[in-house]
């Protein structure tokens, strides 16, 4: 797939260990194909108790490089950060943290990569697999397409 060379395009990419239970990394970026530059959103999932095992990452940045190394065609380094709660129920305010995030990827989005997480970025997940995320499905909200007749 060949993405244009002006304009802004979407990229949807998840970063995975593939063990079970392991933290992954959900990244919904646009890509300014002139610059290089990278900005969007992601989540942070993990099998823990709620809320701690779905945290949104607001605002994420970082920088697309072109390598040209054989199966190693760019170079995708971004960072953000984040609020980790804190406190009894109902939770009373949030730990500022950050997450940073590196992988090397083909021309589809498939490769590999690390990300960092916490509050100092201590948590580090080496050697994920990094793939392009399918289709997000569409959620129609307040029709009746799915009422029974």
């Amino acid at each position: 797939m060949n993405e244009p060379t002006i304009g802004l395009y979407p990229v949807d990419i998840i970063l995975t260990s593939g063990l079970a239970g392991a933290p992954t990394l959900h990244l919904d970026l646009l890509v300014n194909a002139a610059t290089g530059a990278v900005s969007g959103n992601g989540r942070l999932t993990q099998a823990v108790t709620p809320p701690f095992g779905n945290l949104f990452i607001p605002a994420i940045s970082g920088q697309l490089e072109t390598i040209g190394f054989p199966k190693a065609e760019r170079l995708l380094r971004v960072s953000g950060h984040y609020g980790i709660p804190f406190g009894p129920p109902p939770m009373i305010g949030h730990i500022d943290a950050l997450m940073t995030m590196a992988c090397v990827v083909d021309l589809q989005w498939d490769g590999k990569g690390s990300f960092s997480y916490g509050p100092h970025a201590e948590h580090t997940l080496r050697n994920c697999t990094v793939k392009k995320a399918g289709p997000k499905a569409e959620v129609k909200v307040g029709t009746l397409d799915s009422v029974p007749a």
